[in-house]
């Protein structure tokens, strides 16, 4: 049973690293849209700069009913205010969530230092305050390694975001798709990290409907 329990660890702690086939196509998908609404944003934001795929009656067609439009709803005030509202929302969220997990956090370690175990006749006093430091020592752990990731993948993330800049001035339509794709691929793997230590915060190896990562 020991060694069942070890390897069942170690295959539960690769499992978490795979990507399943809906948060696969969920990542591609979303990474599709950030590459999409990013060259859309671009060409909006220069004015006249089009992507090079688009002349003649088709350029005339993106500038009346994508640039045009997008450029007053951007300028809108109505727009500005509930943004800055939307921002003060997630602001006010982040602090609730922190401040939840405080207490929670708070609650856990009054409750590890009072519980006690009968066995077999003896009293065990705090059985649950090893599980308690070690559960909170990974999640630090998760925390800070993430952090790292993501810092090491902001060059993936600039390059990404650049990438409409030369869409929007290349003609070579075979290049375009390929830096496109290559752009996706790149959001794709951000996006994954970003479930991946989600599942391992939460320490499990799907986020939904899945075995505990013990």
């Amino acid at each position: 049973m020991p060694s069942k329990t070890k390897y069942s660890n170690t295959r539960l702690l690769l499992r978490s690293l795979k990507p399943s086939g809906i948060s696969a196509f969920l990542c591609v998908i979303v990474g599709f849209v950030l590459v999409a609404v990013n060259i859309v944003l671009q060409s909006v934001d220069v004015g006249t700069a089009l992507p090079g795929l688009l002349d003649g009656q088709w350029s005339i067609s993106y500038t009346e009913h994508v640039v045009q439009p997008l450029t007053e709803l951007l300028s809108s005030n109505t727009l500005n205010k509930g943004l800055v509202a939307v921002l003060w929302g997630v602001a006010g969220f982040v602090v609730y969530v922190g401040f939840e997990y405080l207490v929670h956090t708070l609650r856990g370690l009054r409750e590890s230092r009072e519980n006690i175990r009968m066995a077999r006749g003896n009293v065990i006093e705090r059985p649950l305050m090893a599980s308690f430091w070690a559960d909170l020592l990974w999640r630090f752990a998760v925390v800070i390694i993430g952090i790292i990731f993501f810092a090491l993948t902001l060059p993936l993330l600039g390059h990404a975001l650049g990438v409409s800049q030369t869409v929007l001035l290349d003609t070579d339509l075979a290049h375009n798709a390929m830096l496109i794709a290559w752009a996706i691929a790149e959001w794709t793997f951000v996006l994954h990290g970003l479930v991946v230590f989600l599942r391992l915060y939460t320490k499990r190896t799907r986020l939904f409907g899945d075995d505990a990562l013990y």
